[in-house]
């Protein structure tokens, strides 16, 4: 549980940065990419 609180706390600070730097274009490959990736891994 420990890792998974890590993992959302850093998504929490992560995602605002990119969004504010990139635009929306990083924030949908990210959530596009994701799921595909923890599928595949």
């Amino acid at each position: 549980m420990r890792f998974h609180s890590i993992v959302a706390l850093i998504a929490s600070v992560v995602f605002p940065a990119f969004i504010t730097l990139e635009g929306n274009d990083i924030l949908y490959t990210m959530v596009v990419n994701t799921p595909a990736f923890i599928i595949y891994q």
